[in-house]
């Protein structure tokens, strides 16, 4: 987690690795959607990587 104050993954697969990172884990795209719609990310610098099936160009929406 170095140099990142936050760290957020998307997928089922996620469940299974070792997260000694402290990052915060979801299943699905919708549910890290209704996150950050409920906790803004504020003066914040944001990739976003992930495959087109995760379809993560949906959370642009809640962060504008």
């Amino acid at each position: 987690r170095k140099g990142f104050v936050r760290v957020f993954l998307v997928g089922k697969n996620f469940k299974a690795v070792d997260n000694t990172v402290g990052a915060v884990i979801f299943d699905t795209t919708a549910e890290l959607y209704e996150y950050l719609k409920g906790n803004p990310l504020k003066n914040a610098s944001l990739l976003i990587k992930g495959s087109r099936g995760l379809k993560l160009e949906q959370v642009m929406e809640v962060l504008n």
